[in-house]
């Protein structure tokens, strides 16, 4: 399903909807597991989402994914996620990267992390609910052009080396994103727009997201329209 919104009500509809979404699982669910993706997009998202009347201590959240950086670095995914939103909810169930340890600790602590309560189909975790991205150049999670993490087709965590920034990322894998029971996409911007209306097209494109597009066809698109 595809939802476009207007500048002004961009960040009111996506916490609406997510509210929504949560609310309806909480009838049935005394467990709900959440990934988050970090970026500048879902952030005001977030803080916004952190007011709403919700049964936190039923909510689990995870990372999509995180930069091999120190928790107090501006560029930590979880760090800047828990300093807008983790700070401000009753729920104390999060799992961060913990990138203190070495990348390959790090990725066998977070693996261990969504074993704990994260329940499994078709022998990978299925998360209630998965929020993502989507980059200027095609990508979703650390998933990046050209980049070894794409083919990845067992683990569950993966750390994935980026050349076009020169950096080690580590994200979930594709088995993992498609095996979520619902997946939300979120972005803005004419550029990030132009790319997901190719995607539409018979030829597709060759970006990380197309697999997104092309497998999970009841994914929820929300974009904000320029």
């Amino acid at each position: 399903m595809v939802y476009k919104t207007g500048t002004s009500n961009f960040e009111a509809f996506t916490v609406s909807f997510l509210v929504k979404t949560l609310k309806k699982l909480q009838k049935t669910q005394s467990e709900i597991t959440i990934a988050l993706s970090g970026g500048s997009t879902p952030m005001p998202i977030l803080k916004k989402l952190s007011q709403q009347d919700l049964q936190w201590n039923k909510l689990h959240f995870y990372m999509v994914d995180e930069r091999c950086v120190p928790l107090e670095s501006k560029q930590s995914n979880y760090g800047t996620i828990k300093a807008i939103f983790f700070n401000h909810i009753s729920s104390n169930s999060y799992s961060m990267i913990k990138t203190g340890l070495s990348i390959d600790e790090s990725i066998l602590k977070y693996e261990l992390d969504v074993k704990k309560k994260v329940e499994y189909k078709k022998g990978f975790p299925s998360f209630d609910l998965i929020l993502l991205g989507l980059g200027e150049d095609g990508h979703t999670a650390s998933l990046f052009p050209n980049t070894s993490a794409l083919t990845e087709e067992h683990k569950i965590v993966v750390k994935n080396f980026v050349p076009q920034l020169n950096e080690e990322r580590i994200t979930l894998t594709y088995p993992v994103i498609l095996n979520a029971k619902k997946i939300v996409v979120m972005f803005k911007g004419s550029k990030k727009t132009q790319i997901f209306e190719e995607t539409q097209t018979p030829q597709g494109t060759n970006l990380p997201i197309q697999k997104i597009v092309d497998q999970r066809k009841d994914t929820n698109w929300i974009i904000q329209t320029p």
